[in-house]
Parts: C-alpha cells; sequence; structure tokens
C-alpha cells in the first residue's frame, strides 16, 4: 500500500515541480526539482527476522515524502516585457531597442506527499540586473520580486481507496487547487494574484508525464493604466517624468487595478530519469511545458478611453494573447557522485523560452517598434539545491553477502523543521505616509494611517553538529490605506523579506565546554542578513548584512543575547528623481513634477548606503511549566536595538534635494531603533490531539520605536505624517510544522 501511495504521489506531483509562474511578471521557478527520488522506495522498512519477537507495526508516518530545500539559480538574459532598451540610465529608455539583463533567484520550498495527495510551496527572491532599475529610475539598483506558489492535488485513487482512476493510459487522476501571488518594484510596478483549479492526469508512461487542465483568474496592478503612467500609449515614459494628471482626462484618477477575464491553463510536466547512463552518472532530464489562453485586457473601456481614446494602437496594446512557457533541465544527483548521498545536493542547467511573456502581444507596437523582443525572453540557466534531509548510503546489490549491521550514525541535522504561518496585524503604519493616501493624492497633510497586514510566511531551523541555521521568507499583503507606490484606489502594497541567520558553536567547534561557566551555556558566532522590497509610496528596497556574537545565558528556557555589527544598503523615493527628497516626500511621486530633483547636478536614483552599526538581537523562549501540561503555553520575547547609521544619501544629493535644509537633514537622519515582539504560543495540536508541536496557535504585541530608524521627533514623522514612525500593534496567527 505504501508503495503505490508513493508511486501515485510522485505521479501527482505534475506542473507543481516548478509550479506556473508564467502569467506573473517573473520566470518561472525552475529552481528545485520536486521528483520522487528513484531511490526513494528502497530504504522501505524490511519485515523482522523470523527469529526475532515481531512487534506491533509502527504507524506509518503522516508525510510519506516530506522534503525542504533552497536554490540559487542564475539567468543570463531576462527580458521585462514593455521596458525600452537602456533604462538604466535614459528615463523612459531609448525607445526602438530593448535589453536582457541578469536574473539571480534564491528560493526556499516545501514538497510533501501524504496519504491523498501532495503539497508544493516555493518562495523566491529576485535580484534583477540594473538594466532593469527599481521603478524604471536611471541608475537605481536593479529592481527585485517577490514570487510565491503554493499548490495541492488529491488523488482520486487515493480518495476512493480503488483502482477506479488507473488504465492503460493513466496511472491516476487529481484534482488539483493552487494559487500565484507576485511583486516586483520594476518600471511598471507588476503586483499579480492568480488563482487556478483543474485536473491533473498521470500518464502511464516511463518516469512522470502529467498534464493537469485547469481554469483560472487573474487580477494584478500595474502602471499601464495609473496616473503618471497613463495607459499603454505612454508606457516607456519614466513614470516620475509624466506631468500631473496625464491620465485624468475628466474622468478621474485610474489605479492600475486589473481584472482579466477566466481563462484556460495547460500545465505538462515530464521527469526521466536517464536509466541508459551508468549509475556514476545520474541525471534526469526535466521539461515543463505551459500554455495560458486570452484573458482580455482586465481594463476598463472607461480606463481605456481615458488612458489612449481606444486608438487600434492601444487596444493592441493592452490586449492579451496565447501564452507559452517551455523549460527544460538536466539535473545532476551531485551529492551522489561524490558522497553517494543521493537527493542531498543537485546542480543544473537548463533552457528556458518563454512567448508572449505574460500574455502580452509580442506584434504589438509597444512589444515590437518601442521595446521590440521583450515580450519574448530566450535563456540558458545553471543553479544549483541543497535539500535539507540526512541522506542513505546507496544499499549494496542484494545478491552480496548480507553483513552485521553497523551501529546508527546520529543524523546530520538533529532538529530539522519546516513550518508555515498566517499571522494578522491590526494596526500597522508607513514611517512618512500622510493618512488618506488611499483617496488623496499625496495623502492628508497632517494625518496619519494605520491599516491591517496580513503575513503568510515559510520557515526553516535547523541544528546541526556545530550550529543552527534559520531561514524565513514572508509575503505581506496590506491594506488599502497603504496603496501600491502610493496611488490613490491601487490595491494595498506588497512586501517580500527574507531573514537567514547562522550560528556556529564556539563549545562544538572546540569540542570542549570552554566556553560555558556559570553565567552561559555557550557562545556561538553568527552571521546573518535581511533582504526585502516593498511597493508603497517609498518603493523600500532593503539588504542588511550581519556578524557577531551570541551568547545564550545559563537560564532556564532559551535567553540569548546576540551582539552584532550591520551594514545596510536600501533604495526609496526619498533621494530619487519624481520624489526630492525629504521635503516633497508627501507628494505622490507619480505627480511631482519632471525633473523636479534635477538643480543642475543630474538625476538621484534613490540609492543609499548606510553607514555601519550597532546591532542587539536578544530572544526569550520559556514554556510555562507551572500551568501543568494541559495549558502547553509559551512565552516569547524578542527586543532588537539598531544603532543610528547616518543618512545614507550624499551631501550633494541632500543639497540638490532641499538646500541642506535643517528639516530636510532631521527627516534624513537616522535615530537608534528599537523592535519589541512579546507572544503567547498554545500548543494547540498538544492540547487537542496529544501530538507535541505540529498545531501552534499565538496571540502578541508589537511595539516599534523609530520603525526603520526613522525619527519620530523629525518633521516628515511628527507634523506632516504625525506618528507614522511607531507602530504599536496586537497580532494573532498560527503555525504549522511539517512533522
Amino acid at each position: 500500500k505504501l508503495r503505490s501511495i508513493l508511486l501515485a504521489g510522485a505521479a501527482a506531483l505534475g506542473p507543481m515541480s516548478y509550479a506556473a509562474a508564467d502569467d506573473l511578471p517573473i520566470n518561472m521557478p525552475a529552481d528545485v526539482p520536486i521528483y520522487l527520488p528513484s531511490d526513494a522506495l528502497s530504504y522501505m522498512a524490511t519485515k523482522a527476522p523470523a527469529a526475532m519477537p515481531i512487534k506491533a507495526p509502527a504507524p506509518a508516518p503522516f508525510f510519506l515524502v516530506n522534503d525542504t530545500s533552497i536554490s540559487y539559480a542564475y539567468y543570463a538574459r531576462a527580458t521585462n516585457a514593455g521596458l525600452p532598451g537602456s533604462s538604466g540610465t535614459v528615463p523612459g529608455g531609448i525607445v526602438g531597442t530593448s535589453d536582457t539583463f541578469a536574473r539571480n533567484l534564491m528560493s526556499i520550498d516545501h514538497f510533501d506527499v501524504w496519504q491523498y495527495g501532495t503539497n508544493f510551496i516555493h518562495m523566491e527572491f529576485d535580484q534583477y540586473g540594473k538594466a532593469d532599475p527599481a521603478m524604471g529610475i536611471p541608475g537605481a539598483q536593479g529592481s527585485r520580486e517577490l514570487f510565491a506558489i503554493a499548490r495541492s492535488t488529491f488523488g482520486l485513487n487515493e480518495l476512493s481507496h480503488s483502482k477506479a482512476f488507473s488504465n492503460s493510459f493513466i496511472k491516476d487522476v487529481s484534482i488539483e487547487i493552487g494559487g500565484n501571488a507576485g511583486v516586483q518594484d520594476e518600471f511598471l510596478d507588476e503586483h499579480t494574484t492568480v488563482g487556478m483549479a483543474g485536473l491533473q492526469f498521470a500518464l502511464n508512461l516511463p518516469g512522470t508525464v502529467n498534464i493537469a487542465l485547469m481554469a483560472e483568474k487573474e487580477y494584478t496592478r500595474n502602471a499601464f493604466d495609473s496616473c503618471g503612467n497613463a495607459g499603454f500609449g505612454v508606457a516607456v515614459v519614466n513614470p516620475f517624468t509624466t506631468p500631473p494628471g496625464a491620465c485624468n482626462f475628466g474622468l478621474g484618477p485610474y489605479s492600475g487595478n486589473r481584472e482579466f477575464l477566466p481563462t484556460w491553463r495547460v500545465e505538462t510536466f515530464v521527469s526521466e530519469p536517464l536509466t541508459f547512463l551508468p549509475p556514476s552518472v545520474p541525471l534526469t532530464f526535466q521539461n515543463i511545458l505551459n500554455i495560458i489562453g486570452p484573458k482580455g485586457t482586465g481594463i476598463s473601456g472607461a480606463n481605456l478611453a481615458a488612458a489612449c481614446g481606444i486608438t487600434a494602437d492601444c487596444l493592441a496594446n493592452a490586449e492579451t494573447k496565447v501564452e507559452v512557457f517551455e523549460d527544460m533541465r538536466l539535473t545532476l544527483d551531485t551529492s551522489k557522485v561524490f558522497w553517494d548521498k543521493p537527493g542531498i545536493w543537485d546542480t543544473y542547467i537548463g533552457y528556458r523560452y518563454w512567448y508572449n511573456k505574460f500574455g502580452t502581444d509580442h506584434n504589438a507596437p509597444l512589444f515590437s517598434q518601442i521595446a521590440p523582443g521583450s515580450s519574448i525572453e530566450s535563456t540558458y540557466y545553471a543553479g544549483m539545491t541543497y535539500h535539507f534531509k540526512d541522506g542513505l548510503v546507496t544499499p549494496p546489490p542484494s545478491d552480496l553477502p548480507v553483513k552485521a549491521k553497523a551501529p546508527p550514525s546520529t543524523p546530520f541535522f538533529l532538529v530539522n523543521d519546516t513550518s508555515i504561518s498566517y499571522t494578522y496585524y491590526a494596526r500597522a503604519t508607513n514611517p512618512g505616509l500622510p493618512g488618506s493616501s488611499n483617496t488623496v493624492p499625496g495623502g492628508i497633510v497632517g494625518t496619519s494611517d494605520t491599516f491591517a497586514r496580513n503575513l503568510m510566511s515559510i520557515d526553516h531551523f535547523d541544528i546541526w553538529q556545530y550550529g543552527a541555521n534559520f531561514i524565513h521568507a514572508e509575503f505581506d499583503q496590506y491594506g488599502d490605506k497603504d496603496p501600491s507606490y502610493g496611488i490613490p484606489g491601487a490595491r494595498g502594497s506588497r512586501e517580500f523579506f527574507a531573514v537567514a541567520r547562522s550560528t556556529f558553536g564556539l563549545n562544538e567547534i572546540s569540542h570542549s565546554k570552554a566556553f560555558s561557566n556559570a553565567f552561559l551555556k555557550d557562545v556561538s558566532i553568527e552571521i546573518g542578513g535581511n533582504a526585502g522590497v516593498q511597493d508603497e509610496f517609498l518603493d523600500e528596497h532593503t539588504t542588511v548584512g550581519m556578524a557577531g556574537l551570541q551568547f545564550a545565558l545559563n537560564l532556564p528556557g532559551t535567553v540569548n543575547i546576540a551582539l552584532m555589527a550591520e551594514k545596510e544598503y536600501t533604495r526609496n523615493a526619498f533621494d530619487s528623481c519624481g520624489n526630492a527628497g525629504f521635503g516633497v516626500a508627501v507628494v505622490n511621486p507619480f505627480t511631482t513634477p519632471p525633473g523636479a530633483c534635477n538643480f543642475g547636478l543630474g538625476a538621484y536614483s534613490g540609492n543609499r548606503e548606510f553607514d555601519v552599526t550597532w546591532r542587539v538581537e536578544t530572544f526569550v523562549n520559556e514554556p510555562l511549566t507551572f500551568l501543568g501540561p494541559n495549558v502547553p503555553l509559551t512565552f516569547q520575547n524578542i527586543l532588537n536595538l539598531i544603532g543610528p547609521k547616518g543618512t545614507g544619501i550624499s551631501q550633494a544629493n541632500l543639497l540638490a534635494a532641499c538646500g541642506n535644509t535643517a528639516a530636510c537633514l532631521a527627516d534624513a537622519e537616522t535615530k537608534v531603533e528599537v523592535f519589541e515582539d512579546v507572544r503567547l504560543t498554545l500548543d494547540t495540536s498538544q492540547l487537542f490531539w496529544n501530538k507535541k508541536g505540529i498545531w501552534e496557535t499565538y496571540v502578541g504585541y508589537r511595539y516599534w520605536y523609530n520603525k526603520f530608524g526613522t525619527d519620530h521627533n523629525a518633521p516628515l514623522f511628527a507634523q506632516i505624517a504625525p506618528g507614522s514612525s511607531i507602530e504599536s500593534t496586537a497580532y494573532a496567527g498560527m503555525t504549522y510544522h511539517f512533522k
């Protein structure tokens, strides 16, 4: 039974292996070959020898396959549909040309097989080259992107406990549901959500050959249809340099929100281990071919009329066509080749072809004349994937003499935990954003708003012989009072935020207790980083690196203090053309007069490099054991302090932006930042099902003083958007651990 379930799970993987991103402003996340390793079935438990007493069989694990991995892939020639060439150096680019640019993709993925189907979760962070600048601003850092995928299949054979859906042509039929969500802070601020459902057919062929037939519905938001970039007719104009009100032809401003028609979607997936090669060459061929139908313009007739008069060119630029995405790859099981541990480390090379990217028509004027070739992507790529598992040495052939079993070895990961979470924050803030920004261009000076924040995350934590690793990737959807790019009526902004931390225990490295005493359990070297992007009114775009020492105090529970140095790089519209420094930060970027920040010193990209500063991170985790086993509550507290880090803006840029006034300097200067998060966590699965550590629910409170280092007493944060620099909010959420 277990073998048949595993085989059915392998057949059900289908297009979920890279999942389908072809309708979003990103490439397919083809970085994790999600397929059942060919040798997985070799490790099923054998029967006990007849001479030994037979115990009751252990219950089957809930997850028959439970895999979490991280990946990096490099794409040499990515494209951005509609982006003219030289946009990295010339406002609006050079009409009649287009560029290709690098794409660096980093992702975390989870895949599992259970009794009735499969689940796949993918979250990626993409850093593009400078030829695709953030917000289309010349000289800005390359744009960034978040992309998330979720897919689930439910096998009809498994649900019916039969073989009714198997025959000479089909192994299984599955119900498939899923969704994609993404945001990229490029010149159009693509901001997309797609839901889909249908049937997946696992063909009765060698390897895995799956075809999914689905219906999909897409919602998006981009600057093709928003004030400041008045529809497809002027899409090549930098949003920051479009005259105010250019899209307001008596019909009011347009938010850029687009709702496409439902359409069809075909996803195909092939995974074929190349078994004709010797075992020493464990190569697998994979191919994805996805086709998505036309989905209309997603823009109302009134908006099209106001944007470009519904001319033939405008309609052609707005209309979508059949989209074709193909990705083929050769994957080498590198860990099997070099260490005889299959399925731990993969390396791969591949080729990707994307026709009518995002559904754009490559023959329309925007994509054939203004930015020719930008609607078709053709690129090679290479990458690697690491799976967080212990690995199994390839067993000897069965005809060899059986030797006595070696004593069991310690697993590589002593703790290996992956989880997903959802958290709702009631009163988030955005420093410097005036109130009513969702209804009034630039907001109402002297007011500020709070808004909802919906956070969805995937986390991985492990402990190994010499330390620990933590990876966190989150997707945040903010309320409409924090609109995308500050455009009234636009959907709430989106954010991607990633955290990585690794510690290396000095006791463990030295194989001693030299770093333990009456006050300390251990001392560890800690390194890490944060990276994020949010398409809010300032287009915050941040990278932080840090290193230092972590001290584990010799107290009950867990009490850790880390003392570190950090360096931050960011980019935002405080210091870019179209939003001329802190002095006019409350003005909607799209309605700032062209050249407002160019006082003879050239355009400013918004790139900021802060001074090195100090960082203190504290973490407390205390199970409330005095409540007894029937109330499995844990108290947790995080208290982080970050020192001042300067303005991050050159003197010349400050001078050009606001004349070096005291108010401008105060707005730009950073102060000590304090972040505290207090939480009570209930082990819900232990309480109700006596299953410890699987399902948790929690409530908490967060206080953030001088958020992002902004000075709550400076004019921008005290007078223009008072209170926006301090966040005080209750929250509640839940976590599910895959174990």
